[in-house]
């Protein structure tokens, strides 16, 4: 199943407005790396597809979310797919610049079918995030994109967060300037977490960006840039009575960087 949404200005702030969504300008903390004047740059919108093993009704959420809090530049398109329905194809993928990828109990029956089909996209110059709990032993996505180097920056481990809430530890980030981290509060970024999380390792080949005030690896980027993990569930971030807004800026910055919008 997919649903569109297209952020062209006037109907964005309409959204907005119904949603009580105030207080965003619709373009909050987008600037990208300097440029050759040293000046800032601007991403460039992009094709964005989220794509989770979850209720509908949570992927929508996330949808509007991310659609009406300003996280993209005008002009992006976000559409959404339920791997509960079908898994796609990677001539469907690449329709897009980035795919975010999460779990939520639901029912893949081919988890390996997944993994193959994003380590082909890939290949073929796709951007992935992954996030929980695709990151857990419990439910680990399978296939290429998790069994082989370079491809998903954190691999699949066991099952043992500790919750309520997580944050970044500022201490531990290695390129605090990187772009995944444009406009985000950083030290006053939070996330919701449960018993389900794990710590996911790192793979070889990749960079670890942050590890939470537990320690646990929190945000990786792949070799290539095309790829990056993220260790918290994407959907609960944007449900009402668990909203962390710096935590969907990264999930966004993240969909930007494996997505080109700021070359």
């Amino acid at each position: 199943m997919r649903r569109f949404l297209l952020l062209a200005g006037s109907f964005a702030l309409t959204i907005a407005l119904l949603l009580s969504c105030s207080g965003d300008d619709g373009q909050d903390g987008l600037m990208g790396v300097p440029g050759s004047n040293g000046l800032p740059g601007a991403p460039q919108p992009i094709k964005v597809l989220l794509a989770g093993d979850d209720n509908q009704a949570d992927i929508d959420t996330l949808e509007v979310v991310l659609y009406t809090r300003g996280f993209f530049p005008l002009g992006t398109t976000i559409r959404s797919w339920n791997l509960q329905d079908s898994i796609p194809l990677v001539s469907q993928l690449m329709e897009y610049d980035a795919v975010l990828v999460w779990f939520d109990g639901g029912s893949v029956n081919e988890p390996d079918s997944v993994g193959n089909t994003l380590a082909d996209y890939v290949d073929a110059g796709g951007g992935v995030v992954i996030g929980e709990f695709y990151l857990s032993n419990n439910w680990q996505l399978q296939g290429r994109f998790m069994t082989d180097d370079g491809y998903s920056p954190l691999r699949s481990g066991p099952a043992g967060g500790t919750g309520p809430e997580r944050r970044l530890d500022v201490t531990s980030m290695s390129f605090p300037l990187h772009p995944v981290f444009n406009g985000v509060d950083v030290r006053g970024m939070t996330y919701w977490e449960n018993s389900n999380y794990s710590n996911p390792p790192l793979d070889p080949t990749a960079t670890l960006l942050a590890t939470d005030d537990l320690g646990k690896n929190a945000v990786a980027v792949s070799a290539s840039g095309k790829s990056i993990g993220l260790n918290y569930w994407p959907v609960r971030q944007a449900q009402a009575s668990f909203y962390h807004h710096q935590a969907l800026k990264l999930v966004a910055n993240s969909l930007l960087y494996v997505g080109g919008a700021f070359e």
